[in-house]
């Protein structure tokens, strides 16, 4: 193998790697195929990650596809105050270690953010998935501090039903489509020109100048990808200084980073959105229905989770109480939205062993009639399979 050959191939090898989103436990991968109705929903793996998040694969191929990120809400809100513990997490297997702590509103001296570390009254409170997720928080939870009690509620009920609006997300979709659309042109001829152009005029020619021209022309599509995403990030994340930089230096000098420019703005801009409203404008009605049933079936059996830290009774009330009177409303709205689901129906799962008896509710793995908890979901306790 001859060094430019090697070269190419350590250089498609990163790109590869690139082509791998890191999503929180709690958050969901939205991936296309390079069409805008083919999508579908990729969960954090379990084996390429850790307990705080896993790997997910997107298009690697022209005409490269589209890739989002979203995931459950990570504060607990109430009239009382607020905790970093959270009940939901639909995605399989346990939960992670969660940090317990409960700040009351009239504590609240100080909020501010950091990439994405929030602070809490001079101290860190909590490492949420996204810069523009953290900074969306400070200013909520600074808004809330300065209502009053009686008036916190419709808030907190106004801000949840915003997020799971699908007419928000749709809006911002068009958009971010409108935005890239150029960007994405140019990230797909990059990608033609590195891996195919180049590859061919050094095999036909060699190290000659029709090598080099093609050398030069993917120097300029990293030089004009630079510029445009540049351009494009301080449009769409206005307050992220730091990482606008960071991200620069990537794409603007790493021809692997400048093919996935795209998806380096795509991954942060719904974060804020619920996954179940990017859901019901993306997903297909039979995707939808499969996505929205393990959402439904998470928020009535949440897994259980290891606590740490102090003030644990009034986390785990406050998460309580965040759950059934703001999450589970806003989520009943949009069920109800899309068909006649009872929120409180808990659909017997399908295709089972034979001879089960029992089932996991929220995962609705079927066990024996001894099994009490579910070992997948970290010890959900089984139900009886009911019997026509």
């Amino acid at each position: 193998m001859t060094p430019g050959q090697s070269f190419l191939l350590v250089l498609f090898l990163l790109y590869l790697s690139d082509c791998f989103l890191l999503v929180p436990r709690r958050g969901f991968g939205f991936l296309s195929l390079g069409g805008r109705r083919r999508w579908w929903v990729s969960r954090p793996s379990s084996a390429l990650g850790n307990d705080r998040g896993g790997l997910v694969f997107s298009m690697p191929l022209p005409p490269l596809g589209r890739a989002f990120v979203a995931g459950l809400w990570p504060i607990s809100l109430t009239s009382a105050g607020f905790t970093g513990l959270v009940s939901s997490c639909a995605n399989p297997g346990a939960r992670p270690a969660m940090p317990s702590g409960f700040v009351r509103w009239s504590e609240l001296k100080e909020i501010g953010w950091d990439g994405r570390m929030l602070f809490v009254n001079g101290g860190s409170f909590l490492r949420l998935p996204s810069p523009e997720i953290a900074r969306t928080y400070a200013h909520l939870l600074w808004r809330l501090a300065e209502l009053p009690e009686h008036a916190r509620a419709t808030e907190i009920r106004a801000w949840c039903d915003r997020h799971l609006s699908a007419k928000r997300v749709r809006r911002r979709l068009r958009v971010f489509e409108r935005a890239t659309a150029g960007l994405r042109q140019s990230c797909n001829l990059l990608f033609l020109v590195t891996f195919v152009a180049l590859p061919l005029s050094y095999w036909r020619f060699q190290a000659s100048l029709p090598f080099f021209i093609c050398a030069g022309f993917v120097a300029l599509l990293m030089l004009m990808i630079g510029i445009e995403f540049l351009c494009l990030h301080r449009g769409l994340f206005p307050e992220q200084k730091a990482e606008r930089f960071q991200l620069w230096l990537l794409v603007g000098f790493m021809p692997q980073y400048a093919m996935r420019a795209v998806d380096e703005l795509s991954k942060g801009f719904l974060g804020c959105a619920h996954p179940l409203a990017v859901a019901e404008v993306l997903l297909g009605d039979t995707r939808f229905v499969a996505f929205r049933d393990s959402i439904v079936r998470d928020l009535q059996s949440p897994a259980p989770q290891v606590l740490h830290g102090e003030g644990v009774g009034e986390a785990l009330e406050a998460a309580g109480r965040f759950s059934r009177e703001f999450e589970h409303a806003a989520v009943e709205k949009i069920v109800r939205r899309r068909s006649d689901l009872d929120v409180g129906h808990l659909p017997a799962p399908e295709d089972l062993e034979e001879g089960a008896a029992k089932f996991c509710p929220r995962c609705l793995m079927p066990y024996e009639a001894q099994a009490s908890d579910c070992i997948d979901c970290g010890g959900v306790e089984t139900i009886d399979l009911p019997r026509g």
